[in-house]
């Protein structure tokens, strides 16, 4: 089916950069210290210039230039040094303190091994001693004897179950994740340890369990109260593919914590998911200002607003999370979308390519390095890269889809339909994926399926533009599998009636201005045009010229429309002979300019020239007439082809033998060469008669026009082939050709036969084709995919203990962590 655009577009964003730096990968505040530099700088070389002038004075030049280059140096110093010197000082002050503090726990550590060693000696039944030094043993790293130590706690306390939780980190350390999450499970249902359990819960699915473990987890618990914990869970529905679920999870989770970032960044993604994307734009921007050194984070705010259509923005953001974390393949992934947004495709595909989106995103990274091939028209190796991703996930509709582009982009119609409807089922409430498939059932003849299709979808979503506009289409090719040129009042009736139903659906489309107002116009010109409505046809084609200048079928297009509604002006008025009233010379002008025009972009059809030629015939330009016809004959062996060459030197011999018998001045030399041309031209004109002859025998017009131009050439033998044509015309036709008959014979016993005229019968024009004027728009292939993270919370085991110098060394471990967080700050 017909598309204005011929190749694939990949899928714009709203933003359009307008040079590199505005999407050159920076960190924050770069800016804003190179202005600062810049003005230390300045603000140097203005005080050495003004010390050189006023306390040097007399000096050469040079001098002056050197005082400036020592102001400007003294400059920078005084300016940017103290800010330095001090983020340096309280890095370095930060790193002490955190170095203090770990040797100060490694003491207090093995001071409190040695003494609670002693203490399990001498009492080996002190089940608090051996907690206690089972949790010494696990801040020390040693989780073998600390599961031994801790063990031994359990057993001595009996059911008390006051040391299950510590057991359960020690297990969950040591890969035994089943046997922390049941003790994590029990531990939840006593009043004393439910909220440790539940934190400790949080942490362990945190780190990715396998499934079983999960499951388990979700059966035996009673209540979720602990935020991490249901940030957790929700990232494991979410995993799943229950957003629903995972939302209820994530916003109970926000509730308990209202400072924590993860769980509304994890909304975030739900929203996204369900296509709310300034929702999940507006929820991650607020996590990002709870956890600014959140990488993930900062991560997935650059990959929605890419997906926003500000890739600018994003560029900068995941500047920031590159540097966070360093190496990350999904900060790389989302940096190839943002190269991919903004047209960049050589880039994106280095991006795409790079060994670690290789190995941790290889089908995301197929599917998008897809997508920047066929930006770059390159669409053998697009499909290469889509066959690889298919290897490793064969269900996934995006790759189907963009398989499906491919296809339609190569010509490969069947490809393009299995592609599309496999597409289509594994994501049945993808509206792209549905329209892409009408598409392709339109292009593969299944116009009823793709009918009822359609309009399944618009009673889902009645205010779809695309789906709308597809729908319009739809009916338009439904009601062409009724068209004929010589239908019957009953079949026209109908036809009628099932063209109409387009309308509505296109013409909204058409006033919008959206993405297919263009096709949508041309669309509803070609019901106008069926409708002879000439200039409400008209009025569509030029605007979609307009938009398309370089579209040769519609310069076609437009030239004839123009000219079918001259011939219509011209057949209204009933003009004699050749006099052309003036609205229809000018149609015909303007026509003829259309049709030159989709000639020169290479509309090298038959249809062209047979329009430019019947054109120039009757504006009365023979000669551009017979090389219009030429080309016609060249592309088109056919009897109207030639017909209608023959036809235009038929007409250029009667002028002449008009010319040579009106010439009774001239001398006798000049008539002579007249006649001579007139000879050629109507012996041209037989040629291309008899050649007419060859395809259709029966021809009545045909072998009246040969008979006729027999008798014009008079050679010897000529009278009589005239006369055994107009018998065969009288053979092969009705009572027209009886009074044919008369008329010629009667000229020719009169001797006035250059008054008789040839047949123009044959001087039609071709109409649009109108199922190849249907136009629709290229399939689209599936957006570009994004590396979003979710978000876990950073969180350190919970152990407890009652020996006091242990409490000490678990506090002295909780203000490492804060250390280490500010030590980052710092480090930006």
């Amino acid at each position: 089916m017909r598309t204005l655009s011929h190749k694939l577009t990949v899928p714009q964003v709203a933003e359009q950069a307008a040079g590199e730096e505005s999407y050159s990968i920076r960190l924050p505040r770069r800016r804003t210290r190179r202005l600062v530099t810049l003005f230390a700088i300045v603000l140097g070389v203005g005080a050495g210039v003004v010390y050189s002038r006023y306390f040097l004075s007399g000096q050469a030049p040079l001098t002056t230039v050197a005082v400036a280059a020592v102001g400007a140096i003294l400059g920078f110093v005084l300016v940017l040094m103290p800010g330095v010197a001090l983020r340096f000082l309280r890095k370095l002050a930060c790193r002490a303190s955190l170095a203090r503090r770990r040797r100060a726990l490694q003491r207090l550590l093995e001071r409190s091994r040695r003494r609670l060693g002693e203490v399990v000696k001498e009492n080996p039944d002190d089940a608090e001693a051996w907690n206690a030094l089972g949790v010494v043993e696990e801040l020390r790293g040693d989780r073998q004897r600390a599961a031994h130590c801790l063990e031994k706690a359990c057993e001595l306390d009996g059911d008390g179950g006051r040391y299950d939780t510590n057991l359960a980190v020690t297990f969950a350390e040591l890969g035994e994740l089943a046997e922390a999450g049941q003790l994590l499970v029990e531990a939840t249902r006593r009043e004393d340890s439910a909220e440790t359990a539940q934190h400790n819960l949080g942490v362990l699915l945190s780190r990715r369990p396998p499934v079983g473990v999960v499951d388990a987890i979700l059966r035996e618990v009673d209540t979720l109260e602990a935020a991490p914990l249901l940030n957790s869970l929700g990232i494991y529905e979410l995993a799943s593919g229950r957003e629903d679920d995972a939302e209820r999870h994530f916003a109970r989770a926000a509730e308990l914590d209202p400072v924590s970032a993860a769980p509304r960044a994890n909304l975030a993604m739900v929203a996204h998911r369900h296509g709310r994307l300034r929702e999940a734009v507006e929820k991650l921007s607020d996590a990002a200002l709870l956890d600014p050194l959140n990488p993930a984070i900062v991560n997935n705010l650059g990959a929605l607003m890419c997906a926003g259509g500000r890739p600018t923005e994003a560029a900068r953001q995941l500047s920031r999370a590159s540097f966070l974390s360093p190496g990350s393949a999904a900060v790389e992934l989302n940096r190839g979308c943002v190269r991919l947004a903004l047209g960049q495709f050589n880039e994106a595909v280095d991006c795409f390519h790079h060994p670690s989106v290789q190995a941790e995103y290889p089908v995301e990274a197929a599917h998008d390095a897809s997508l920047a091939l066929i930006g770059l028209a390159q669409y053998e190796q697009a499909r290469g890269e889509i066959e690889a991703g298919l290897e490793l996930r064969s269900e996934d509709a995006d790759l189907h889809t963009n398989l499906g582009c491919l296809a339609w982009a190569l010509d490969d119609v069947a490809t393009m339909e299995t592609e599309m409807r496999r597409a289509a089922e594994l994501a049945p409430d993808n509206i792209a994926a549905a329209t892409n498939l009408a598409v392709a059932d339109l292009a593969d003849g299944n116009v009823q399926e793709s009918v009822q299709a359609l309009e399944t979808l618009s009673k889902r979503y009645p205010s779809h533009p695309r789906i709308a506009f597809h729908l319009g289409v739809a009916y338009l090719a439904d009601a062409l599998t009724l068209y004929r040129r010589d239908m019957g009042q009953r079949e026209r009736q109908d036809f009628f009636r099932a063209l109409h139903q387009c309308v509505g659906h296109l013409e909204p489309i058409a006033d919008s201005g959206s993405d297919y107002s263009v096709e949508a116009r041309v669309n509803l010109a070609l019901y106008h045009y069926l409708r002879h409505e000439y200039d409400e046809a008209l009025e569509g084609l030029e605007a979609a010229v307009a938009e398309y200048a370089d579209d040769g079928y519609l310069h076609f297009s437009v030239g004839t429309c123009l000219a079918e509604s001259g011939m219509a002006i011209q057949a209204s008025h009933a003009a004699a002979g050749d006099e052309l009233v003036g609205r229809a010379r000018e149609l015909l002008r303007r026509a003829r300019r259309h049709l030159e025009q989709a000639a020169q972009l290479g509309e090298d059809s038959p249809d062209v020239f047979c329009n430019l030629g019947v054109c120039a015939f009757n504006l009365g330009d023979m000669e551009a007439a017979k090389v219009a016809f030429r080309k016609m004959v060249q592309i088109e062996d056919s009897e109207e082809a030639s017909n209608k060459l023959g036809l235009v030197h038929a007409k250029e011999a009667l002028r002449l033998q008009r010319t040579a018998r009106a010439a009774g001045l001239v001398s006798r030399e000049r008539q002579s060469d007249i006649i001579s041309e007139m000879r050629a031209v109507i012996s041209a004109a037989l040629h291309y008669f008899l050649k007419a002859l060859e395809w259709n025998r029966n021809n009545p017009i045909l072998h009246a026009n040969i008979g006729l131009a027999y008798m014009i050439r008079n050679r010897e033998g000529d009278v009589e082939a005239a006369l055994r044509h107009w018998q065969l015309m009288r053979q092969t036709g009705g009572e027209w050709s009886e009074r044919r008959y008369r008329e010629l014979t009667a000229m020719v016993d009169s001797k006035q036969e250059a008054k008789a005229a040839f047949d123009e019968t044959v001087m039609e024009l071709r109409p649009l084709d109108p199922r190849k004027c249907l136009t629709t728009v290229p399939p689209t292939p599936a957006g570009p995919r994004y590396a979003i993270q979710a978000i876990t919370e950073e969180m350190d085991w919970r152990l407890h203990s009652d020996d006091p110098v242990v409490r000490k060394a678990l506090r002295l471990r909780e203000r490492m962590v804060g250390l280490r967080e500010r030590l980052a700050r710092l480090s930006l």
